[in-house]
């Protein structure tokens, strides 16, 4: 009988080894089924565009309009609810921090609401921005009645943004503007969020009030904020300093490591993640969602009549980062970093 608790000994060691390794077993099968989800296909061909879901689609044809249904399969708008989408991520991934990062410089939003003497048929009908002929003189611009415009980093914001100023201008716009950008001393974030959950209890009641945004591709954005950033006094500084002496793959390095050490700027913030912060993280507004590859489009359904100018041109810079500086590696790191914009874009179609 003495070898009895040896015999029962050795079996609880036995039964412990085989529930760690069939622990670490799952584990792997869990994270290599991530792996699988997140990069169907590798890095790079997913930024290259063939293995990306928005990109495999047939493009609908008809031209935007501002307030469209997004449920309409032939629209270029998907909608989103960023609550909503954080909610079911949480329970799911583990890249949970950089989502709920939040401060007044991601706070950016438009609210645009027609003057009452240019409202025909429930639409907003004012001049167009710059007639370069007598026969756009003649056009109207088509708009919703209201609308919010929530500008995202590296998305086209600026060209958008110039817009705007012209709709909504004191003197001759169509639209009264009012923009909600807390970036003063004295300033919080209280107004835009009052704001957002005003449009949110609206959209919920049945009411009309398109928030458009435009979204973009991570590497690709990723790529236009470094180059933005290694020119920009104060911003990373250690990149920056070696701009001057090395070449483009060791800058971009520098660049991810800041990434994925979490450095602060909001070129870099997660999409999904400004716009949790722009809603305050629980007031679920439904986003209509347009994709940077028909930025020109957006920009022709609010009034422009020069829509084909690059957008933020890289003339000013004066060292040119691309894609082509980043290695399968880096790649790697950065989706993984933007693993819920990954999945947002995707979700798009």
């Amino acid at each position: 009988m003495p070898t009895l608790p040896r015999q029962r000994l050795l079996i609880l060691v036995i039964s412990q080894l085989l529930i760690v390794m069939m622990t670490v077993t799952t584990t792997v099968q869990i994270f290599t089924k991530y792996e699988e989800l997140l990069f169907a296909v590798s890095p790079l061909q997913w930024w290259s565009g063939q293995g990306s879901v928005e990109r495999q689609s047939t493009r609908p044809k008809r031209p935007i309009t501002i307030g469209e249904d997004c449920n309409d399969a032939e629209t270029k708008c998907r909608y989103f609810h960023p609550v909503q989408f954080v909610s079911k991520w949480n329970h799911t991934r583990q890249e949970r921090t950089i989502l709920h990062r939040c401060y007044k410089n991601m706070i950016s939003l438009y609210n645009m609401q027609c003057r009452d003497y240019l409202i025909v048929d429930d639409r907003c009908h004012g001049l167009p921005l710059s007639p370069v002929s007598a026969a756009d003189a003649t056009a109207r611009l088509n708009l919703p009645l209201q609308f919010v415009y929530k500008k995202l980093y590296k998305t086209g914001g600026t060209a958008v943004d110039n817009i705007l100023r012209h709709i909504g201008s004191p003197r001759s716009g169509s639209m009264r503007l009012k923009h909600f950008r807390p970036l003063k001393q004295s300033s919080n974030m209280t107004a835009a969020h009052d704001f957002m959950e005003h449009v949110a209890y609206k959209q919920t009641q049945g009411i009309d009030i398109p928030a458009i945004a435009v979204v973009r591709d991570p590497i690709p954005r990723f790529v236009s904020a470094v180059n933005q950033l290694v020119n920009m006094p104060g911003r990373l500084r250690k990149c920056r300093t070696l701009s001057s002496r090395a070449d483009t793959k060791e800058i971009m390095q520098c660049a991810v490591t800041a990434l994925v050490r979490g450095h602060k700027d909001p070129h870099f913030e997660s999409l999904v993640a400004d716009l949790m912060c722009n809603v305050a993280g629980r007031h679920d507004v439904q986003f209509s969602l347009y994709s940077m590859k028909d930025i020109s489009e957006v920009l022709e359904a609010l009034g422009s009549q020069n829509s084909t100018v690059e957008i933020n041109s890289s003339e000013e810079k004066s060292r040119i980062l691309s894609i082509s500086d980043m290695d399968d590696r880096m790649i790697r790191q950065v989706c993984r970093w933007y693993a819920a914009d990954v999945a947002m874009m995707k979700s798009l179609g």
